[in-house]
């Protein structure tokens, strides 16, 4: 090749082919798990929900979210170019609809 370039197959690593014991894979499953509840958890114990988060707590689509926003019902944090709500004030409309005929969250 000119110019000092590598040829295609030159820059592809060759495969590799390990032969694991089932005690091997299921150490592997079970440290994935627990990595996966972790990152729940911690998304669990956030103060705030993405509107998608708030959207599937409330069982609406985000477009409600969106529009509850745009009422003034729920106070939005912009961070960056996603939208933040206080998980606080999403439970707080729930109580205060369920009070309050005419209101509906979603």
């Amino acid at each position: 090749m000119e110019n000092g370039s590598k040829s295609p197959t030159a820059e592809r690593p060759a495969p590799v082919t390990m032969q694991l014991t089932a005690d091997v894979v299921e150490s592997i499953a079970q440290r994935a798990a627990e990595i996966v509840l972790a990152r729940s958890a911690q998304r669990a114990n956030s103060p705030y929900l993405s509107t998608r988060e708030a959207a599937e707590y409330l069982r609406c689509a985000p477009q409600r979210i969106h529009e509850l926003v745009s009422r003034g019902d729920l106070t939005r944090l912009k961070e960056g170019g996603r939208l933040l709500l206080d998980r606080r004030e999403v439970d707080a409309l729930v109580v205060a609809v369920r009070g309050r005929r005419g209101l509906r969250t979603c």
